[in-house]
């Protein structure tokens, strides 16, 4: 996430959606402090995860809106909010590729599981704990499943949304270069089965609402939001770490 004092936004980096070459890009615009040895050292006590002096946006990535929003109050909403997205088919063969390339084992209860294939990820996702489960919904609603964000982009046309963006908030001119690129080949959703898919958008059934949502009311190749209904309430936002059931 990157959060900015001076120039007045807040983006949301939502995972596996080009949010990194974005970030950083914007990383400029962070508040400089953020990049401190001092700051770094300070993420390591408690008390700074309750306070928006000492939170670290920038070293905190997947930070959601809901958790920025408790931390800056009524500064949220003078911010200008925005994220990307990508489609959630590709979005969760994504995901699987990202596992696959930085983690070995899938922690679900007191189990751990090495997956050995998409379907066995898949398999194992759809009985997991929608409170735990990878997505991409979560980054961007609130406690009771509303949109908190002002304004959304997608994966697939991320340099015009990066233009738009650099225009709307007057940011000097940058080119976004293309980092956190998956490096294992991913598996192709093109030919995946109807009872794989099936399961697929019932288990990330509110990514699919989301997905859904911005493609009806987008303008072009983005969309402002109001505060609509996405997702069920959610008590856990402001601990909830995407990628916290992976492990090595």
């Amino acid at each position: 996430m990157i959060y900015s004092q001076s120039n007045n936004f807040l983006f949301c980096h939502v995972p596996k959606t080009g949010g990194t070459s974005l970030r950083s890009k914007l990383k400029q615009y962070s508040r400089p402090y953020e990049q401190s040895h001092i700051n770094k050292l300070m993420r390591r006590f408690p008390y700074t995860e309750k306070s928006a002096i000492f939170y670290d946006f920038y070293n905190r990535p997947h930070t959601t809106c809901y958790k920025a929003y408790l931390l800056l109050g009524y500064k949220y909403n003078k911010l200008l909010s925005f994220a990307l997205l990508r489609d959630p088919l590709d979005w969760v063969v994504s995901s699987y590729t990202h596992f696959l390339q930085n983690y070995k084992y899938i922690k679900f209860g007191s189990k751990k599981f090495d997956i050995k294939s998409f379907d066995q990820y898949i398999d194992l996702m759809s009985c997991v704990d929608h409170d735990l489960l990878p997505c991409q919904h979560k980054l961007v609603v609130d406690d009771q499943g509303n949109l908190i964000i002002d304004l959304l982009g997608e994966f697939d046309k991320i340099n015009d949304f990066s233009g738009l963006i650099q225009k709307i908030l007057k940011l000097d001119y940058f080119n976004l270069p293309h980092l956190n690129k998956n490096s294992k080949a991913k598996p192709s959703y093109a030919n995946m089965d109807k009872s794989t898919r099936n399961k697929i958008k019932n288990t990330w059934n509110f990514d699919f609402m989301l997905w859904e949502t911005y493609r009806e009311q987008k303008n072009g190749f983005y969309g402002f939001f109001d505060r609509q209904k996405i997702s069920s309430p959610d008590s856990n936002l402001d601990s909830y770490d995407p990628w916290g059931l992976f492990i090595n």
